[in-house]
């Protein structure tokens, strides 16, 4: 399972953001996965609440995972396919020659926290 290096990559950036943005905790932490990280976003909040032991800023944190659709362009056609199955093929003109738009993201995208008193 690769939620697992995914979660703790994520408490690095999100770590960092804190630090650089003088949060003393942080409650909510967004990202955005596109469809095609074949991330499961239980195993996701697990590891989070899992790692937030490590973390202690990060401590009753709330983890929210937007999820983005994949999306291709034909490059023979022009039209923009969303794509429902594993095939990259547009949904216009059948071509095959396409350029994927969208489906790959993991974006830490915000936070939201407690600033020091």
């Amino acid at each position: 399972m690769h939620e697992a290096s995914i979660v703790r990559s994520l408490y690095e950036a999100a770590e960092a953001a804190r630090t650089q943005h003088g949060l003393d905790s942080v409650e909510l932490v967004k990202i955005q996965v596109g469809t095609l990280q074949h991330v499961v976003d239980e195993v996701m909040h697990t590891y989070f609440s899992f790692e937030a032991e490590q973390w202690p800023a990060f401590a009753g944190a709330r983890l929210v995972i937007e999820r983005l659709p994949a999306r291709l362009l034909c490059l023979d056609c022009g039209h923009e396919t969303e794509l429902d199955d594993p095939v990259f093929a547009c949904d216009a003109c059948d071509s095959r020659n396409t350029r994927l738009l969208s489906g790959m993201e993991l974006d830490l995208v915000s936070m939201n926290g407690t600033a020091p008193d």
